[in-house]
């Protein structure tokens, strides 16, 4: 989850980044599929790299005999606190902390894609179109590109040289639609 530690770590410390680029991450807490993904990483690696705790129980962070929803909830709690203004969730949650990413070069990269098994990157369009907005809405200058793609490397290596020329101010347009990466049919959302 790079791109959700990314954009976290830019909102919490905003006097440290210069700049900060997200590609294909997942970046509102609130979205269930996203609680999914964290959920199942906590229960299946818990803080481990790698598949440690796979093969053993004791690794898992379970609420035994609790019913599937029920310990998704207690290991969200457990992580972030309730998920209003009374816990962590805000201070954790780029899409509550646009306003922290005014002083930032902030970039936003997304695929889109019609397959349920594309890697989970049509959920994070559905949450990087609506942070997209909020940007604008609080004029926070960003840049968000998207276009056909999958939650994968070969998407990510054009997504980073792209911004690397963004945070160094080499990124012009000149066209419209304009395309921002090497990736085919990707543009910048106005």
């Amino acid at each position: 989850m790079g791109g959700f530690g990314a954009l976290k770590y830019a909102g919490q410390h905003g006097d440290t980044f210069f700049a900060v680029g997200s590609f294909s991450g997942a970046v509102n807490l609130q979205y269930e599929p996203f609680q999914d993904t964290i959920s199942n990483s906590m229960w299946v690696f818990c803080a481990a790299v790698g598949d440690t705790g796979l093969a053993d129980p004791a690794y898992r962070v379970t609420f035994p005999p609790s019913p599937p929803e029920d310990e998704e909830t207690l290991r969200l709690l457990n992580l972030f606190g309730p998920p209003d203004t009374s816990g962590n969730w805000p201070t954790h949650d780029p899409s509550a902390m646009v306003s922290k990413y005014a002083g930032i070069k902030l970039a936003l990269y997304s695929g889109r894609s019609l397959n349920p098994f594309d890697g989970g990157e049509s959920d994070i369009a559905a949450m990087n179109d609506p942070l997209h907005t909020k940007l604008k809405n609080a004029d926070v200058p960003h840049r968000y590109c998207s276009g056909f793609g999958t939650h994968s490397f070969a998407y990510w290596r054009n997504d980073l040289v792209d911004f690397l020329d963004f945070a160094e101010g080499k990124s012009q347009c000149n066209v419209s639609p304009c395309r921002c990466t090497e990736n085919s049919g990707w543009t910048v959302q106005p």
